[in-house]
């Protein structure tokens, strides 16, 4: 009996020393050295600490930011889900007329105009892209709800620019604007603006 038994016990203490500690170990080893940023969650830093993922969206509702694409899950990530809606049902095409005429009005744009991706939720429901014509398309509703002067105009595009990512295979993926990354830029910029008007007032 301990001629079976025992070699199977050392194979069983080996294998689980190996693939439960010392592989693990390894792989926190490179992760943390190689790319700690990514082995963390990639995360999104602001002022006042971390606030989300580079790859996980969060939902804005603010009017002073870029919005992102629908959610039917609203964002949450327990669990992340689609709305499974049909393309064919009736619901699916109620859905896209609203959110088109909410967009075109908050945006003031034509709804024909509207960005597809605008009004499209995505799989995971925590899609942290948008478009580049999406992100462009709110710059002026942001201009207006922080009152910024009208030459903000093209520092935010260049935000925009900035927080564009690009498929590393050019024939598979469009170029996409990730959406966190932009609003806390933007928040830094508003910092800007804000002592410049004051220094202005101040003379």
């Amino acid at each position: 009996m301990d001629h079976i038994f025992l070699p199977a016990f050392r194979l069983f203490v080996g294998a689980t020393l190996l693939t439960g500690i010392v592989y693990p170990c390894i792989v926190l080893v490179i992760g943390q050295t190689v790319f700690p940023w990514s082995a963390n969650g990639s995360p999104v830093t602001h002022a006042n600490g971390i606030k989300g993922s580079h790859h996980v969206g969060i939902q804005w509702t603010s009017a002073s930011y870029v919005h992102g694409r629908p959610s039917a899950c609203g964002y949450g990530t327990s669990p992340s889900y689609a709305s499974n809606v049909a393309v064919t049902s009736a619901a699916f095409r109620d859905s896209l007329k609203q959110r088109c005429s909410r967009r075109a009005v908050l945006d003031a744009v034509t709804q024909a105009d509207v960005a597809e991706d605008m009004i499209t939720a995505s799989a995971s429901g925590l899609d942290p892209h948008i478009s580049p014509k999406a992100a462009r398309q709110q710059i002026m509703r942001i201009l207006q709800v922080r009152g910024w002067p009208e030459e903000a105009r093209d520092h935010i595009d260049s935000l925009i620019l900035a927080c564009t990512e690009t498929s590393p295979f050019k024939a598979v993926g469009d170029s996409a604007v990730n959406v966190s990354a932009l609003n806390h830029l933007l928040d830094a910029l508003n910092a800007r603006y804000k002592q410049s008007m004051n220094a202005k007032q101040a003379h």
